[in-house]
C-alpha cells in the first residue's frame, strides 16, 4: 500500500470530483489510477486495494471495477470491487475482494456490536422464563437443551457461558462484508457481520446481524426483508418481504412470502412462507406455507403445518405463560386448532380443534381428531398411509447442506427406539385399558382421550407390526454387518455374534429437536457440562456429533434388549433358534402387511381423484395409474427387496 501522490489528489479533486477530509489517511494500492474513482469523498482513514481490471454484472455487463457516488469513512475496501451510488455512507468497514455494492442507503456501524450473537430470545414461554442467546455456532440440540433444562441448572448455565465466551470473540467496532458479497438495491444496512458470498439483493432494513454464508454456499437475503438482531446460517433464504426480529434461521431454512417471524428459532431445511411464528423453536424441517398459519409458542420438527393452523398459549388469565410440543414428523390439517399445554407424539395427524390440553406422547403414528368438541384418538394408523412413507423418503431428498458442513445433527428413521420405545409404551397402555375395562362396544376414554373400540385393537394390533418390523430390521442389520455372507452353523456361534458390545443404549431414547439418542447418552453430556469439561462450545458440539455418530451402535443395545423384553425371555439365557427363526417369520409378515396397506392406501387417493375427473377412466387404467405412482413403485421395490433379503438371511441361518 502506498499514499497518493499530490498529482493524483489534483486529478482526483478536479477531474474526478473527490473530495477527503484528510488526503494523508488515504492508502492506495500500488496499482491505483485516479480514474477507478468518480464522486468519492473520504473521511478518517481509508485503505483501497487493487481496483484494476473488469467483472462481469449478474446482468452479463462487462463493468470496470472502481468506486463512483460514495461517501467512505474509515473504511477499507478490497481488491476488484465495485462500489456505485451510495446514497449516504458506508463506514466503519472491512470490506473483502471481489464485492459488489450497488444501490444503497448506508451501510455503517453504530459502535461496538457483536452483530446478533448473544441476543437473548425468549422462546415457548412469550412472557420469558426460556431463553436461548443467539448465536453463530447455535445448533437444534444445543437449543434443545436450552430450553428443556431450567436457567437454575448447571448444564443450561455452562452452556450460556460457553456462547456468551463466543460471543466476546465476535464483538467489533468495525462491520465486515466477507469476499464475493454482492450487495445491491437495499436500504439501510447497520451494525452487520456479512459473510464471504452472501448475496443481500432489495433488503430494506437490516441491523445487528450474522449472515453467516461459506464460499459457495451463501446466506441470501432478498426483496423488501426488515430483519433486526437476527442471524442466518451460510445456505439461509430469507426473501420476498420477511420480517425477522430477534430470529435464528438455520442451514438451508428459507423464509418468504410476507412470513412474519418474531422471537423464533429456525432450524436446518426449514421452509416457511406467507404466515406467522412466534417464540417457536422449529426444528430441522418444519414446514408451514399458507397464509393463515400461525405457529406459537411451540417446540416442533419435521411438522408439516396445514393452511389455517393455530395454537393458543394463553387462557386470558396470567398471559401466554404456556407451550407445547408437537413431536417430529406430525401434520397438522386445515384450521387445526391445539391449545397449550398440550403434547402430541410424533408422526401424528391433528384434525379439528382440541381443547382439553391432550397428551399423546405415548401413541405415536395416531390420528388425533376431533368429534363433537372431543379429542377422538385413532392409535398406529399413521404408520399404514402413504403419506408417512412419502415423508420419510423426502426428508433426506430434501436436505440442502453441503456433507462436511452440517451444524444439526439430524437422524431421518421413521422406526427408531424413540419411536418404537412409544410404540411399545402405547401398547402396554393400551392393552392395561382393555384389561382394566374389558370388552365392549362402546368408545374408551383414557384420560381426556376417546378410542372407539375398533380403534383400540387395531392400534394394538399396529404396533404389534411396528414393534416385530423393528426387531427384524435390527437382528438383519447386526446379522449382516457382522457376519457378511457366510453361513452360521449354531446357535451358539450366532449368540456371539448378536450379543451387543456394551449396554449405552438400553434404557429410554429421547428426540433432541432432530438427533435420536440415548437418554444416558445425553446425561453424559449434561454430566460434562456440570463438570466444565468442554472449553469451548465447538468442543461440546463436537461431543453431541460424536454421539449421534453413533446412532446404531447404540440402536443394538436397545434391540436386543427389546427382543428379551418383546418375546417374555429370560435376560440370563441365549436365544434359541426357534426365537431367531419367530423374529424373522414376524419381521417379513409385519413388513408385507404394512406395505399392502401403503399401496391400498395410495389407491384410495387414486380413487377419489378418478371420482371427480371429468374423463372416463376403465378399471385397466386405474390399475396402469396406481402403477406409475412413484411412491407405489418404491413400495413394491421394496417388498421385492425385503422378501428377497428375508430368503437369504433364512439360508444363511443353518441352525
Amino acid at each position: 500500500m502506498r499514499h497518493l501522490t499530490e498529482e493524483e489528489i489534483t486529478l482526483l479533486e478536479e477531474n474526478r470530483r473527490c473530495q477527503a477530509d484528510d488526503w494523508s489517511r488515504i492508502e492506495v494500492s500500488e496499482t491505483f489510477a485516479p480514474s477507478q474513482l468518480t464522486e468519492v469523498t473520504f473521511v478518517g482513514h481509508c485503505t483501497l486495494g487493487d481496483l484494476s481490471g473488469t467483472h462481469i454484472d449478474r446482468y452479463g455487463i462487462k463493468r470496470s471495477n472502481g468506486i463512483c457516488h460514495a461517501l467512505l469513512k474509515d473504511t477499507t475496501i478490497g481488491d476488484g470491487a465495485y462500489i456505485a451510488n451510495v446514497r449516504d455512507c458506508i463506514s466503519d468497514y472491512d470490506i473483502g475482494a471481489d464485492v459488489t455494492i450497488s444501490n444503497v442507503n448506508a451501510i455503517y456501524m453504530s459502535g461496538a456490536s457483536t452483530f446478533g450473537n448473544g441476543v437473548s430470545v425468549p422462546v415457548l414461554n412469550e412472557t420469558g422464563g426460556i431463553e436461548v442467546p443467539l448465536s453463530r455456532k447455535l445448533t437444534a440440540q444445543i437449543a434443545y437443551l436450552l430450553v428443556t433444562t431450567p436457567d437454575s441448572d448447571p448444564v443450561h448455565q455452562e452452556l450460556v457461558r460457553l456462547i456468551s465466551a463466543d460471543v466476546e470473540e465476535c464483538r467489533s467496532e468495525r462491520g465486515t462484508i466477507g469476499d464475493n458479497v454482492r450487495i445491491v438495491n437495499t436500504g439501510t444496512v447497520t451494525d452487520g457481520y456479512i459473510g464471504d458470498g452472501s448475496i443481500i439483493d432489495g433488503a430494506s432494513i437490516l441491523s445487528d446481524f450474522s449472515l453467516c454464508s461459506r464460499p459457495g454456499y451463501p446466506a441470501v437475503v432478498g426483496n423488501g426483508v426488515i430483519g433486526k438482531h437476527f442471524i442466518a446460517a451460510a445456505g439461509a433464504s430469507m426473501v420476498d418481504n420477511c420480517t425477522l426480529h430477534m430470529v435464528f434461521v438455520g442451514q438451508s431454512a428459507k423464509v418468504g412470502n410476507l412470513f412474519s417471524a418474531n422471537e423464533s428459532l429456525v432450524f436446518s431445511n426449514c421452509t416457511l412462507e406467507n404466515g406467522e411464528a412466534a417464540a417457536i423453536v422449529a426444528g430441522p424441517f418444519t414446514v408451514s406455507m399458507h397464509k393463515s398459519s400461525l405457529l406459537i409458542a411451540g417446540l416442533f420438527s419435521f411438522l408439516n403445518a396445514g393452511s389455517g393452523s393455530n395454537q393458543s398459549n394463553h387462557l386470558y388469565k396470567t398471559g401466554p405463560i404456556h407451550h407445547g410440543v408437537v413431536e417430529r414428523g406430525s401434520k397438522t390439517s386445515s384450521d387445526s386448532y391445539i391449545l397449550w399445554p398440550s403434547r402430541i407424539g410424533p408422526f401424528s395427524l391433528i384434525m379439528g380443534r382440541h381443547t382439553d390440553h391432550v397428551d399423546t406422547s405415548a401413541f405415536p403414528f395416531s390420528y388425533v381428531i376431533e368429534n363433537h368438541n372431543e379429542t377422538y384418538l385413532v392409535p398406529g394408523r399413521a404408520l399404514l398411509t402413504i403419506g408417512t412413507m412419502r415423508d420419510a423418503k423426502k426428508w433426506p431428498s430434501r436436505d440442502h447442506r453441503p456433507g462436511d458442513c452440517k451444524l444439526d445433527c439430524v437422524n431421518y428413521n421413521l422406526l427408531s427406539p424413540y419411536t418404537v420405545g412409544k410404540m411399545e409404551q402405547g401398547y402396554r397402555k393400551l392393552q392395561e385399558l382393555l384389561d382394566f375395562v374389558g370388552q365392549h362396544d362402546e368408545t374408551y376414554i383414557y384420560h381426556n382421550l376417546h378410542l372407539k373400540s375398533s380403534s383400540l385393537h387395531h392400534g394394538l394390533r399396529i404396533y404389534r407390526l411396528g414393534i416385530d418390523k423393528f426387531i427384524g430390521n435390527s437382528l438383519i442389520t447386526r446379522i449382516r454387518d457382522k457376519v457378511e455372507s457366510r453361513e452360521i452353523a449354531t446357535i451358539e456361534d450366532l449368540n456371539r455374534l448378536l450379543r451387543p458390545d456394551h449396554d449405552e443404549g438400553v434404557g429410554p431414547w429421547t428426540d433432541l429437536c432432530g438427533m435420536i439418542a440415548p437418554e444416558r447418552g445425553v446425561r453424559r453430556l449434561a454430566d460434562g457440562l456440570r463438570e466444565t469439561a468442554y472449553a469451548t462450545i465447538d468442543d461440546f458440539s463436537s461431543q453431541v456429533r460424536s454421539l449421534h455418530e453413533r446412532y446404531y451402535e447404540l440402536e443394538w443395545d436397545w434391540s436386543y434388549d427389546l427382543i428379551y423384553r418383546w418375546y417374555g425371555l429370560d435376560k440370563s439365557e441365549s436365544l434359541t433358534a426357534e426365537v431367531v427363526h419367530e423374529i424373522l417369520d414376524r419381521w417379513i409378515d409385519a413388513v408385507l402387511t404394512i406395505d399392502r396397506s401403503l399401496i391400498q392406501d395410495a389407491a384410495k387417493e387414486h380413487a377419489i381423484d378418478r371420482r371427480i375427473s371429468s374423463s372416463a377412466t376403465t378399471q385397466l387404467d386405474a390399475a396402469d395409474e396406481l402403477d406409475q405412482d412413484v411412491y407405489v413403485q418404491c413400495v413394491r421395490e421394496h417388498m421385492e427387496r425385503k422378501q428377497s433379503l428375508y430368503d437369504s438371511v433364512v439360508r444363511q441361518l443353518q441352525l
